[in-house]
């Protein structure tokens, strides 16, 4: 039996965390469990509980200007111990050289710029959840598996 799969939106403006739970749980109903949190060391604390729990969490989307723990920061720790789950950084305040040392140090998954639309909200989130996961390598012909790395047989 497959896991349920969750979703972790991460924020501490309340207001913009809750309607993007509510966008998020309105288009995803029955197929993703649509969490919050208020800022990291929270959403940390439940996405291990969410693992623990039975859960396959595939995405987290996370501001990137918060008190304590960044955005950006929150995306290396959680792909250090999950580097399946896909991770949006949301922010107003990040500059395109911060979103480009995310990408890189931590492969972030995408960013949306605030204030965010729901339709681009919604592709967003789609496309990386359509994505192949980041651990599996591309298949090879045919679909099948990779080729082997030349002068591995």
């Amino acid at each position: 039996m497959e896991a349920q799969k969750a979703i972790v939106c991460v924020d501490d403006e309340a207001i913009i965390l809750m309607a993007m739970k509510a966008e998020l749980a309105r288009q995803f109903r029955g197929r993703f469990r649509v969490e919050s949190a208020l800022d990291a060391r929270k959403a940390l604390e439940l996405i291990e509980r969410l693992f623990s729990e039975g859960f396959s969490v595939a995405m987290v989307l996370t501001d990137w200007l918060m008190p304590g723990i960044k955005g950006d920061e929150l995306v290396l720790l959680v792909k250090h111990d999950h580097p399946e789950v896909r991770c949006v950084l949301v922010s107003g305040q990040a500059d395109a050289k911060a979103i480009a040392e995310a990408r890189l140090e931590s492969s972030l998954d995408a960013y949306i710029e605030k204030p965010w639309g729901v339709d681009r909200l919604l592709k967003v989130v789609k496309s990386c959840l359509d994505s192949p996961a980041a651990e599996e390598p591309p298949p090879g012909p045919e679909g099948g598996p990779p080729p082997a790395p030349r002068g591995q047989a």
